[in-house]
């Protein structure tokens, strides 16, 4: 059952995935608001948590013909495949709120340059990196104002 005091938004850059979003939606009757927007262009609120799965590819990386299907602007995020995280980091600058959360999923080899970003741009949040299920490290928790452990 969905917290009726949440108040969600789901932003893309590509619309057909805030449709893909809506038809979700509508399928679990879940209340969120959808915004076309690149990042936070768009986006005029202060958050409480902010959860992103930006694309992580490295530019040059090869990938399986099973990820092939998926538009580019979903899998590549630049050399390193770091460029959206830092970049949301910055945005997120003026769209969080002083007691936060923002919670990001990531490449396995990407979680010491993704670490160095927040320790620059917030360097008093409390850091907590998680591995997923097959023992790889793949979250990355930022708190801010608040102590994560």
């Amino acid at each position: 059952l969905e917290e009726q005091k949440m108040d969600v938004t789901i932003s893309d850059i590509s619309k057909e995935a805030l449709e893909v979003a809506k038809l979700n939606q509508d399928k679990l009757s879940a209340k969120a608001k959808r915004i076309h927007s690149d990042l936070f262009d768009h986006i005029e609120k202060t958050f409480d948590i902010i959860v992103s799965n930006p694309p992580y590819i490295p530019d040059e990386e090869d990938v399986q013909n099973i990820v092939k299907k998926e538009p580019n602007v979903a899998l590549y995020g630049g050399k390193l495949g770091v460029d959206f995280y830092e970049k949301i980091l910055l945005a997120s600058k003026t769209h969080i709120k002083n007691k936060a959360l923002i919670a990001f999923e990531h490449g396995y080899q990407q979680k010491e340059k993704i670490k160095s970003f927040v320790e620059t741009i917030y360097p008093e949040a409390s850091i907590l990196q998680k591995k997923d299920l097959q023992g790889k490290d793949r979250f990355t928790f930022i708190g801010i104002g608040i102590k994560l452990s």
